[in-house]
Protein backbone atom coordinates (compact mmCIF):
# COMPACT_ATOMS: atom_id res chain seq x y z
CA UNK A 1 0.00 0.00 0.00
CA UNK A 2 1.32 3.33 -0.95
CA UNK A 3 2.23 5.24 2.27
CA UNK A 4 -0.14 8.61 2.82
CA UNK A 5 0.78 11.42 4.69
CA UNK A 6 -0.27 15.36 6.10
CA UNK A 7 -0.92 18.28 3.69
CA UNK A 8 1.69 19.83 5.92
CA UNK A 9 4.20 17.15 4.93
CA UNK A 10 3.09 17.59 1.05
CA UNK A 11 4.00 21.18 1.63
CA UNK A 12 7.55 20.22 2.66
CA UNK A 13 8.04 17.99 -0.50
CA UNK A 14 6.52 21.18 -3.03
CA UNK A 15 9.55 23.28 -1.19
CA UNK A 16 12.06 20.79 -2.11
CA UNK A 17 10.59 20.26 -5.56
CA UNK A 18 10.79 23.79 -6.34
CA UNK A 19 14.27 23.62 -5.43
CA UNK A 20 14.67 22.13 -8.86
CA UNK A 21 13.45 25.32 -10.71
CA UNK A 22 16.65 26.92 -10.37
CA UNK A 23 17.92 24.27 -12.46
CA UNK A 24 15.10 24.57 -14.82
CA UNK A 25 15.39 28.06 -15.81
CA UNK A 26 19.23 27.49 -16.23
CA UNK A 27 18.83 25.07 -18.87
CA UNK A 28 15.92 27.29 -20.55
CA UNK A 29 18.67 29.83 -20.54
CA UNK A 30 20.92 28.04 -21.96
CA UNK A 31 18.95 26.41 -24.94
CA UNK A 32 18.35 29.81 -25.37
CA UNK A 33 21.40 31.24 -25.78
CA UNK A 34 22.40 28.30 -27.84
CA UNK A 35 19.21 29.14 -30.37
CA UNK A 36 19.93 32.92 -30.55
CA UNK A 37 24.22 31.89 -31.32
CA UNK A 38 23.30 30.12 -34.46
CA UNK A 39 20.46 32.73 -35.13
CA UNK A 40 22.36 35.07 -35.27
CA UNK A 41 25.22 33.62 -37.30
CA UNK A 42 22.62 32.67 -40.01
CA UNK A 43 21.35 36.53 -39.92
CA UNK A 44 17.66 35.52 -38.90
CA UNK A 45 15.99 37.38 -36.10
CA UNK A 46 13.98 35.80 -33.91
CA UNK A 47 11.49 35.41 -31.14
CA UNK A 48 12.27 32.08 -28.88
CA UNK A 49 9.41 31.01 -26.92
CA UNK A 50 8.73 28.68 -24.21
CA UNK A 51 4.86 27.48 -24.44
CA UNK A 52 4.65 25.17 -21.71
CA UNK A 53 5.20 25.11 -18.28
CA UNK A 54 8.45 25.63 -18.55
CA UNK A 55 7.52 29.34 -19.73
CA UNK A 56 9.61 32.03 -17.21
CA UNK A 57 6.70 33.80 -16.69
CA UNK A 58 4.38 31.26 -15.31
CA UNK A 59 6.56 28.40 -14.54
CA UNK A 60 4.06 26.20 -13.49
CA UNK A 61 6.18 22.87 -13.82
CA UNK A 62 7.36 20.81 -10.85
CA UNK A 63 9.78 18.21 -10.06
CA UNK A 64 8.70 15.50 -7.57
CA UNK A 65 11.58 15.34 -5.24
CA UNK A 66 10.79 11.55 -3.84
CA UNK A 67 11.35 10.47 -7.18
CA UNK A 68 15.12 9.41 -8.01
CA UNK A 69 15.09 8.49 -11.79
CA UNK A 70 13.24 11.92 -11.79
CA UNK A 71 9.84 10.26 -13.24
CA UNK A 72 7.39 12.64 -15.27
CA UNK A 73 10.40 14.97 -16.42
CA UNK A 74 9.43 18.63 -17.44
CA UNK A 75 10.05 19.68 -20.91
CA UNK A 76 10.82 22.46 -22.96
CA UNK A 77 8.23 22.77 -25.60
CA UNK A 78 10.04 25.87 -28.00
CA UNK A 79 8.82 28.10 -30.44
CA UNK A 80 11.57 29.81 -32.68
CA UNK A 81 9.27 32.49 -34.21
CA UNK A 82 10.96 34.12 -37.27
CA UNK A 83 9.81 37.63 -39.01
CA UNK A 84 9.28 36.05 -42.40
CA UNK A 85 8.81 32.38 -43.66
CA UNK A 86 11.95 29.75 -43.37
CA UNK A 87 12.36 26.77 -46.23
CA UNK A 88 11.98 23.78 -44.50
CA UNK A 89 15.52 22.65 -45.76
CA UNK A 90 16.63 25.51 -43.50
CA UNK A 91 14.43 24.68 -41.02
CA UNK A 92 16.22 21.29 -40.86
CA UNK A 93 19.54 22.55 -41.42
CA UNK A 94 19.48 25.33 -38.59
CA UNK A 95 17.35 22.76 -35.74
CA UNK A 96 20.17 20.16 -36.83
CA UNK A 97 23.24 22.69 -36.03
CA UNK A 98 21.35 24.10 -33.16
CA UNK A 99 20.98 20.51 -31.20
CA UNK A 100 23.22 18.13 -33.30
CA UNK A 101 22.62 15.01 -30.87
CA UNK A 102 18.60 15.42 -31.67
CA UNK A 103 16.03 13.78 -34.11
CA UNK A 104 14.33 15.64 -36.76
CA UNK A 105 10.60 14.50 -37.43
CA UNK A 106 7.41 16.09 -38.73
CA UNK A 107 4.65 16.40 -35.74
CA UNK A 108 1.27 17.71 -37.06
CA UNK A 109 2.79 18.76 -39.81
CA UNK A 110 5.43 20.88 -38.77
CA UNK A 111 9.11 20.13 -39.11
CA UNK A 112 10.50 19.51 -35.23
CA UNK A 113 13.87 18.99 -33.80
CA UNK A 114 13.84 16.46 -30.71
CA UNK A 115 16.96 15.90 -28.04
CA UNK A 116 18.02 16.14 -24.90
CA UNK A 117 19.72 19.29 -22.97
CA UNK A 118 20.95 18.49 -19.25
CA UNK A 119 18.68 15.73 -19.02
CA UNK A 120 15.36 17.58 -20.17
CA UNK A 121 13.74 16.97 -23.18
CA UNK A 122 13.67 19.60 -25.74
CA UNK A 123 11.32 20.08 -28.50
CA UNK A 124 11.96 22.54 -30.83
CA UNK A 125 10.34 24.33 -33.94
CA UNK A 126 10.92 27.24 -36.16
CA UNK A 127 7.53 28.89 -37.23
CA UNK A 128 6.92 32.35 -38.59
CA UNK A 129 5.23 35.32 -37.13
CA UNK A 130 2.29 35.14 -39.70
CA UNK A 131 2.14 31.25 -38.70
CA UNK A 132 2.24 31.63 -34.72
CA UNK A 133 -1.02 34.01 -34.96
CA UNK A 134 -3.26 30.75 -35.83
CA UNK A 135 -0.72 28.22 -33.50
CA UNK A 136 -3.11 27.12 -30.40
CA UNK A 137 -0.12 26.70 -28.23
CA UNK A 138 1.53 29.85 -28.93
CA UNK A 139 -2.09 31.85 -29.05
CA UNK A 140 -2.99 30.11 -25.71
CA UNK A 141 0.86 31.38 -23.87
CA UNK A 142 0.41 35.03 -25.05
CA UNK A 143 -3.43 35.33 -23.96
CA UNK A 144 -4.40 33.08 -21.41
CA UNK A 145 -0.62 32.19 -20.28
CA UNK A 146 -0.27 34.72 -17.51
CA UNK A 147 -1.45 33.28 -13.99
CA UNK A 148 -0.91 35.47 -10.33
CA UNK A 149 1.47 33.72 -7.92
CA UNK A 150 -1.33 31.88 -5.67
CA UNK A 151 -2.52 30.60 -9.31
CA UNK A 152 0.89 29.37 -10.03
CA UNK A 153 1.45 27.41 -6.59
CA UNK A 154 -1.78 25.65 -7.10
CA UNK A 155 -0.93 24.40 -10.26
CA UNK A 156 2.31 22.96 -8.79
CA UNK A 157 0.17 21.25 -5.66
CA UNK A 158 -2.16 19.85 -8.66
CA UNK A 159 0.95 18.37 -11.22
CA UNK A 160 2.57 16.79 -7.67
CA UNK A 161 -0.62 15.56 -6.65
CA UNK A 162 -1.79 13.80 -10.34
CA UNK A 163 1.73 12.80 -10.35
CA UNK A 164 1.83 10.62 -7.34
CA UNK A 165 -1.60 9.66 -8.32
CA UNK A 166 -0.53 8.51 -11.89
CA UNK A 167 -3.27 10.55 -13.30
CA UNK A 168 -0.72 13.48 -15.00
CA UNK A 169 0.06 13.46 -18.68
CA UNK A 170 -0.82 12.98 -21.89
CA UNK A 171 1.66 9.21 -21.95
CA UNK A 172 -1.91 8.11 -19.93
CA UNK A 173 -4.78 9.90 -21.22
CA UNK A 174 -4.55 11.63 -17.89
CA UNK A 175 -4.81 15.40 -16.97
CA UNK A 176 -2.10 17.52 -18.93
CA UNK A 177 -0.84 20.61 -18.05
CA UNK A 178 -3.11 23.20 -19.39
CA UNK A 179 -6.27 21.36 -17.39
CA UNK A 180 -4.55 21.77 -14.55
CA UNK A 181 -3.53 25.43 -14.93
CA UNK A 182 -7.36 26.17 -15.84
CA UNK A 183 -8.93 24.17 -13.06
CA UNK A 184 -5.89 26.64 -10.48
CA UNK A 185 -7.37 29.69 -12.63
CA UNK A 186 -10.83 29.08 -13.20
CA UNK A 187 -11.07 27.59 -9.49
CA UNK A 188 -8.52 28.02 -7.82
CA UNK A 189 -7.22 27.24 -3.61
CA UNK A 190 -6.21 23.37 -3.96
CA UNK A 191 -8.45 22.21 -1.32
CA UNK A 192 -11.38 24.02 -3.43
CA UNK A 193 -9.97 22.00 -6.55
CA UNK A 194 -9.87 18.88 -4.97
CA UNK A 195 -13.18 18.92 -3.63
CA UNK A 196 -14.24 19.64 -6.82
CA UNK A 197 -12.90 16.72 -8.92
CA UNK A 198 -14.07 14.49 -6.11
CA UNK A 199 -17.69 15.64 -6.80
CA UNK A 200 -17.20 15.85 -10.55
CA UNK A 201 -15.97 12.65 -10.71
CA UNK A 202 -18.72 10.38 -8.74
CA UNK A 203 -20.56 8.56 -10.94
CA UNK A 204 -24.14 10.39 -12.49
CA UNK A 205 -21.82 13.23 -12.68
CA UNK A 206 -19.42 14.69 -15.32
CA UNK A 207 -15.87 16.47 -14.73
CA UNK A 208 -15.46 19.48 -17.45
CA UNK A 209 -12.89 21.74 -17.76
CA UNK A 210 -13.23 24.50 -20.44
CA UNK A 211 -10.13 25.98 -22.15
CA UNK A 212 -10.01 29.47 -22.68
CA UNK A 213 -8.86 29.22 -26.09
CA UNK A 214 -11.58 27.30 -28.25
CA UNK A 215 -13.92 26.68 -25.60
CA UNK A 216 -13.27 22.97 -25.97
CA UNK A 217 -13.18 20.31 -22.85
CA UNK A 218 -9.81 19.23 -21.67
CA UNK A 219 -11.42 16.73 -19.28
CA UNK A 220 -13.22 15.27 -22.60
CA UNK A 221 -10.48 12.70 -23.13
CA UNK A 222 -9.19 11.46 -20.20
CA UNK A 223 -9.60 7.96 -19.60
CA UNK A 224 -12.54 6.31 -16.98
CA UNK A 225 -9.56 4.48 -14.95
CA UNK A 226 -8.04 8.33 -14.72
CA UNK A 227 -11.31 9.53 -13.81
CA UNK A 228 -11.53 6.37 -10.80
CA UNK A 229 -7.99 6.81 -9.37
CA UNK A 230 -8.84 10.93 -9.07
CA UNK A 231 -12.41 10.20 -7.42
CA UNK A 232 -10.16 8.18 -4.55
CA UNK A 233 -6.94 9.82 -4.27
CA UNK A 234 -8.93 13.68 -3.99
CA UNK A 235 -11.79 11.52 -1.82
CA UNK A 236 -8.97 10.42 0.01
CA UNK A 237 -8.56 13.99 1.17
CA UNK A 238 -11.38 15.45 1.32
CA UNK A 239 -12.39 12.91 4.14
CA UNK A 240 -9.74 12.44 5.80
CA UNK A 241 -6.79 15.06 5.01
CA UNK A 242 -3.78 12.48 3.59
CA UNK A 243 -2.85 12.46 0.58
CA UNK A 244 0.04 9.90 -1.50
CA UNK A 245 3.98 10.42 0.19
CA UNK A 246 5.38 8.41 -2.69
CA UNK A 247 5.99 8.47 -6.33
CA UNK A 248 3.69 6.41 -8.44
CA UNK A 249 5.68 3.51 -10.49
CA UNK A 250 4.53 0.18 -12.26
CA UNK A 251 3.89 -1.27 -8.68
CA UNK A 252 1.39 1.08 -7.86
CA UNK A 253 -0.20 0.37 -11.07
CA UNK A 254 -0.26 -3.37 -10.90
CA UNK A 255 -1.83 -3.16 -7.12
CA UNK A 256 -4.39 -1.00 -8.15
CA UNK A 257 -4.94 -3.23 -11.44
CA UNK A 258 -4.74 -6.71 -9.94
CA UNK A 259 -7.44 -8.13 -12.65
CA UNK A 260 -6.22 -6.34 -15.49
CA UNK A 261 -3.66 -8.44 -17.88
CA UNK A 262 -0.05 -6.18 -18.14
CA UNK A 263 2.11 -6.18 -21.10
CA UNK A 264 5.97 -5.05 -20.06
CA UNK A 265 7.51 -3.61 -23.43
CA UNK A 266 10.77 -2.71 -24.17
CA UNK A 267 11.15 -0.16 -26.67
CA UNK A 268 13.94 1.14 -29.11
CA UNK A 269 11.97 4.32 -29.39
CA UNK A 270 13.20 6.18 -26.44
CA UNK A 271 10.28 9.45 -26.57
CA UNK A 272 7.90 8.45 -24.31
CA UNK A 273 5.28 11.03 -26.46
CA UNK A 274 5.98 8.83 -29.51
CA UNK A 275 6.36 5.39 -27.90
CA UNK A 276 2.22 6.76 -26.13
CA UNK A 277 1.18 7.25 -29.71
CA UNK A 278 2.88 3.87 -30.80
CA UNK A 279 1.42 1.90 -28.04
CA UNK A 280 -1.93 3.43 -28.36
CA UNK A 281 -2.14 3.01 -32.42
CA UNK A 282 -1.13 -0.57 -31.76
CA UNK A 283 -3.73 -1.68 -29.20
CA UNK A 284 -6.44 0.50 -31.94
CA UNK A 285 -5.20 -2.21 -34.01
CA UNK A 286 -5.18 -4.79 -32.59
CA UNK A 287 -8.90 -4.45 -30.68
CA UNK A 288 -9.92 -3.18 -34.13
CA UNK A 289 -8.35 -6.88 -35.22
CA UNK A 290 -10.15 -8.96 -32.84
CA UNK A 291 -13.88 -7.06 -33.20
CA UNK A 292 -13.46 -5.54 -29.38
CA UNK A 293 -14.13 -2.28 -28.11
CA UNK A 294 -11.03 0.12 -29.42
CA UNK A 295 -11.83 3.41 -27.44
CA UNK A 296 -8.65 3.96 -25.00
CA UNK A 297 -10.70 5.82 -23.07
CA UNK A 298 -12.96 2.81 -21.96
CA UNK A 299 -9.50 0.70 -21.32
CA UNK A 300 -6.90 1.63 -18.46
CA UNK A 301 -3.44 2.49 -20.25
CA UNK A 302 -0.03 3.62 -18.65
CA UNK A 303 3.13 4.87 -19.88
CA UNK A 304 5.44 6.00 -17.35
CA UNK A 305 8.93 7.58 -18.76
CA UNK A 306 12.05 7.18 -17.65
CA UNK A 307 14.89 9.38 -19.34
CA UNK A 308 17.19 7.61 -21.68
CA UNK A 309 14.75 4.11 -21.58
CA UNK A 310 11.07 3.26 -22.86
CA UNK A 311 9.21 1.45 -20.37
CA UNK A 312 5.98 0.48 -20.99
CA UNK A 313 3.45 -1.05 -19.29
CA UNK A 314 -0.08 -1.60 -20.61
CA UNK A 315 -2.94 -2.88 -18.69
CA UNK A 316 -5.91 -3.65 -21.07
CA UNK A 317 -9.49 -4.59 -18.97
CA UNK A 318 -12.61 -6.74 -20.28
CA UNK A 319 -10.91 -8.99 -22.56
CA UNK A 320 -11.50 -11.84 -20.92
CA UNK A 321 -10.78 -15.87 -22.43
CA UNK A 322 -9.45 -13.29 -25.02
CA UNK A 323 -6.17 -11.85 -23.25
CA UNK A 324 -4.08 -14.55 -24.53
CA UNK A 325 -5.25 -13.84 -28.27
CA UNK A 326 -4.58 -9.81 -27.68
CA UNK A 327 -1.25 -10.46 -25.82
CA UNK A 328 -0.23 -12.71 -28.94
CA UNK A 329 -1.29 -10.15 -31.87
CA UNK A 330 0.03 -7.41 -29.91
CA UNK A 331 3.13 -8.46 -29.33
CA UNK A 332 3.57 -9.65 -32.88
CA UNK A 333 2.92 -5.78 -33.82
CA UNK A 334 5.32 -4.50 -31.21
CA UNK A 335 7.75 -7.01 -31.91
CA UNK A 336 8.39 -5.86 -35.96
CA UNK A 337 7.74 -2.19 -34.89
CA UNK A 338 10.61 -2.52 -32.61
CA UNK A 339 12.85 -4.84 -33.73
CA UNK A 340 13.80 -6.29 -30.30
CA UNK A 341 12.85 -8.53 -27.64
CA UNK A 342 10.04 -7.50 -25.64
CA UNK A 343 10.51 -7.25 -21.54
Amino acid sequence: MALQYSRREFEQDLEEGEEFLTEVVATGDKIKQRIQKIMAQRGVQAEIMYIGSTNPERLTTIIDPRSPDQRYPCDFDTAIITSEEIPEEMQRSILAETFPAGETRKTYGRTERNTIVDKFPVDATIISEEEAKTAPPILYTLKHGTLDSDQVRDTRRLRLFAMRNGVYGGYTQGFKGIALEQLAAQIGDFDAILEHLNSATQTGSQLKIISPLDRKDLALKLQRDILQRTRNASGTYSNRGLLRASPYTMESWQEEHPETMTLSLGSTNTDPHECYKQSGKFIRKTLQSMRLDSDLANHALLVIPHYGTSEVLIAINSLGSRRKEFQERFRKRWDSANGQTNL
